[in-house]
C-alpha cells in the first residue's frame, strides 16, 4: 500500500468517525449527559432498554455497507474480504433489525400486561441492555471494517 493510499484511507476513517460516529450518536451521549447536568438519576438500563443503540447500530452499519457499495475503489469483483464484510453487514442488519422490532412488541406486551396483573417486568432490561451495548460496539466495528475496504483498491 502506498503511502498516499493510506493517507486516503486515514482521512476517510477520521471522516467516518467524527461524521458517523460522534454525530450518529449524538442523541445517545445527549441521553447521558442531560441527567448528569441536571442531578436526575439515570442508568444504563434507563438509556438502552428502548432500544436507541439498536438505532444507532443499524444506522451505522447500514453507512459502511453503502460506502463498500457505492465508494468502492476498485471496479472489478469484489474480492474475499469485501464479501465477508458485506455478508458480515446483511446478517447483522438482519439479526439488529428483528431484535429492535421484538423490543418494540415485547414493550407493547408488557405494558398491556402490567395493566391486567399488576406485575412489572415480563422482558429482561439487563439482558435488553447488554445486547444493545453488544451490538453496537459490533456495529462500529462492521462499519470500520467496510469503510476501510471501500478505500482499498483491489
Amino acid at each position: 500500500m502506498s503511502a498516499d493510499a493510506g493517507k486516503r484511507i486515514v482521512r476517510k476513517v477520521v471522516k467516518w468517525a467524527f461524521f458517523t460516529l460522534i454525530v450518529g450518536a449524538l442523541s445517545m451521549m445527549t441521553d447521558f449527559l442531560v441527567p448528569w447536568i441536571t442531578g436526575a438519576s439515570a442508568d444504563n438500563i434507563d438509556l438502552t432498554a428502548r432500544g436507541e443503540p439498536l438505532l444507532i447500530s443499524l444506522a451505522l452499519v447500514v453507512g459502511g455497507t453503502g460506502e463498500l457499495v457505492f465508494d468502492r475503489k476498485s471496479n472489478g469483483l469484489p474480492t474475499l474480504p469485501v464479501g465477508v464484510a458485506m455478508g458480515f453487514s446483511i446478517v447483522f442488519i438482519a439479526i439488529v433489525s428483528i431484535c429492535y422490532g421484538a423490543l418494540k412488541l415485547a414493550d407493547g406486551q408488557q405494558e398491556k400486561i402490567v395493566k391486567m396483573t399488576g406485575e412489572t417486568s415480563i422482558i429482561a432490561v439487563e439482558r435488553i441492555s447488554s445486547i444493545s451495548w453488544m451490538a453496537l460496539l459490533a456495529a462500529v466495528i462492521i462499519s470500520l471494517m467496510c469503510v476501510v475496504l471501500s478505500e482499498m483498491g483491489s
